[in-house]
């Protein structure tokens, strides 16, 4: 899955800048992502990102592409791809992020792969999900951190809480 040519100087700023578009994009209102443009141009720029990503990047840089993948795929409707592309991120942070500070990242791709499970009726993996976001988010001891996680559940429409 590298590069299909050595990395130029640019090439992480390409990465950068797709990367930045397509979650701009993803702030959109949904009944503007229903436009087939703006779908197109969403996915298009989630999969440049990616491509420059992971012909310039770090590990780091290809799960979060791989989250970036996930959550396009979730706004254009398709969970089968939100949940491939969740789990090769967390993959990849099973693989190298033995030290566990990308735990953050992983709450927020768990929350991704829960709301994927949810729409394939995966309901064992919906629910291990879930919870596995809920658990982590918990450890987060950041105002501002639970406040993004909070709205993220809430835009995914997670379950509420047991005894909440």
């Amino acid at each position: 899955m590298r590069s299909w040519r050595p990395a130029s100087p640019l090439d992480p700023a390409v990465a950068a800048c797709a990367n930045n578009i397509a979650s701009g994009l993803l702030e959109r209102p949904s009944a503007e992502l229903q436009h087939a443009a703006l779908r197109a141009v969403l996915d298009a720029t989630a999969r440049l990102a990616e491509r420059f990503w992971l012909r310039a990047g770090t590990w780091v840089h290809f799960e979060r592409a791989a989250y970036l993948r996930a959550m396009v795929a979730t706004a254009l409707g398709d969970a089968r791809q939100s949940r491939e592309h969740a789990r090769r991120a967390l993959a990849l942070l099973d693989e190298h992020d033995t030290g566990r500070a990308e735990q953050v990242d992983r709450a927020f791709i768990e929350l991704e792969r829960a709301r994927s499970c949810r729409d394939l009726a995966l309901h064992d993996e919906a629910v291990a999900a879930q919870d596995a976001a809920d658990a982590l988010a918990a450890q987060f001891g950041d105002a501002g951190l639970d406040v993004w996680y909070a709205k993220r559940r809430a835009d995914l429409g997670a379950p509420v809480r047991r005894g909440a």
